[in-house]
């Protein structure tokens, strides 16, 4: 049986105010990720602020993830910091969140379905095979 994690066990009030924190400063999205030459997509749930603590509280609140420096695209915004979850752990985000996102919705539910898909497939990778450079292409 999997272990339940913290982000199951918090209160419905708490996932309602990670759940508005991630509609008003997060992103919810599938990215491609290139790894030893395959290329696999992912789920990822951030959320970013220029305070790192409170990105501290939501990673020991949820039980996981990853706080991150970013740089600013603008020298006048300074640092900022993200809090990054990837793969299963979007997964599970997406999942606990997705009753109360309003306008990340729709992102929730599909990295829930990718999720879903390569479970079903026994975590067969989700992709592009072998990536060969251009003028391989033309060859073959």
């Amino acid at each position: 049986m999997a272990a339940i994690r913290p982000i199951n066990l918090m209160p419905r009030s708490t996932r309602a105010w990670l759940a508005g924190f991630i509609d008003g400063d997060g992103t919810i999205s599938i990215q491609r990720i290139k790894n030893r030459g395959l290329s696999e997509f992912c789920g990822i749930v951030e959320a970013s602020q220029k305070d790192r603590a409170i990105l501290d509280w939501i990673k020991e609140q949820v039980g996981f993830g990853s706080v991150v420096r970013r740089a600013s695209s603008t020298s006048r915004f300074g640092e900022a910091f993200a809090w990054v979850v990837k793969y299963r752990q979007a997964y599970e985000v997406a999942s606990a969140l997705l009753p109360y996102l309003h306008i990340k919705q729709e992102q929730a539910r599909n990295v829930v379905r990718l999720q879903e898909l390569k479970d079903t497939h026994n975590h067969v990778r989700l992709g592009f095979g072998p990536i060969k450079p251009h003028s391989q292409h033309l060859v073959d």
